[in-house]
């Protein structure tokens, strides 16, 4: 494939959370894949990007992706980067998928974005669970050296066209060169009910709060406050 495309670090995670349907405050993209507002993240769609994926050879598949600096050139600026990204499912409801991801030059200074997520999955026709943690680094020549650890949990039950969801999920704190830094931990939690109309469509009712202990070092939601959300909607997929 050649063109704008998302890939498989934020596609893994969409496939795992509850309440895919945007990167907003109660979204578990809201704090995985995201340093939360202290550096570019990694769910974004890049422009012009060259991306292979492979055959399903026994359950297995591969993709890896070339970003290119296309669309994002300025004068002093060149961004790229690359993603590379694996998933097995087994015959017996057990998954295991991997993905690694890094950027270059991709917010005004000569830096380096890099991240790395594992999970594991396992589903049968009643229920399905997601475990899943990553380790986010960023680097550049003005000596910062950050890291985050964030890690996650999610599940359904279902019952014929009734299903019950539930997401949490942990951005660990901020470590830099100089420490740790206090109050830049977050979590959520996020807990939603559906109702299947047709393969396509289902009616939701969920429920979101977002614990967030920062400040400016981690800014989960709009003022960096805690956040208390209840949504009621139709989900339609295309």
């Amino acid at each position: 494939k050649i063109g704008q495309n998302e890939h498989l670090y934020e596609i893994q995670q969409i496939l795992q959370d509850p309440d895919p349907a945007s990167e907003n405050t109660f979204s578990t993209l809201s704090l995985m894949t995201s340093w939360g507002g202290v550096h570019p993240g990694f769910t974004r769609r890049d422009a012009q990007s060259i991306w292979y994926a492979s055959p399903d050879i026994g359950g297995a598949t591969i993709r890896a992706a070339y970003i290119t600096p296309a669309g994002g050139k300025t004068a002093n600026l060149s961004p790229y980067g690359m993603q590379i990204g694996a998933e097995w499912k087994s015959a017996f409801g057990l998954s295991l998928y991997g993905a690694y991801a890094q950027y270059n030059d991709d917010d005004g200074v000569r830096s380096k974005n890099k991240a790395l997520r594992l999970g594991v999955g396992y589903g049968m026709e009643l229920f399905q669970v997601d475990v899943f943690g990553e380790t986010l680094k960023y680097t550049d020549d003005f000596g910062t050296n950050d890291k985050r650890t964030n890690i996650g949990v999610s599940g359904s039950l279902n019952f014929g066209q009734n299903h019950i969801r539930l997401a949490i999920s942990s951005a660990g704190k901020l470590k830099t060169s100089a420490g740790t830094v206090d109050n830049s931990s977050a979590r959520l939690i996020l807990i939603g009910y559906a109702y299947t109309l047709s393969k396509r469509t289902e009616l939701q009712v969920n429920y979101g709060m977002v614990d967030n202990k920062a400040n400016a070092a981690f800014n989960v939601s709009a003022n960096g406050n805690d956040a208390n959300r209840f949504g009621v909607g139709i989900r339609h997929s295309f």
